[in-house]
């Protein structure tokens, strides 16, 4: 059970850390469409290709109000949720079996 633990505990902190880097690239995404940008620049592509995947689903859910895309605002308050919720879930989980 020493192990288990030690893996739910990394895999909580690894899951945070990947959390925090997609709030950032939400927000940088969400930023970037305010401006007329190169999208073949490669670091606006792959802020593109890493964001947009997730947020054109969301978009399909729910639908944008004018010219207002609540799919960002969606986005990443499922992460902070996620973050609050799920991280110290596996890391409460983690401690139990290293008791």
């Amino acid at each position: 059970m020493f192990v288990l633990g030690h893996l739910l505990r990394s895999l909580a902190n690894l899951l945070h850390y990947l959390l925090q880097l997609a709030i950032v690239l939400f927000l940088v995404r969400a930023v970037l469409s305010w401006f007329q940008v190169d999208t073949r620049q490669p670091v606006i592509a792959f802020i593109y290709r890493m964001a947009d995947p997730i947020l054109d689903r969301l978009r399909r859910i729910i639908p944008p109000l004018g010219a207002v895309d609540l799919s960002p605002i969606i986005a990443i308050a499922i992460c902070w949720f996620l973050d609050s919720f799920l991280v110290p879930s596996l890391k409460d989980l983690g401690y139990q079996f290293l008791k």
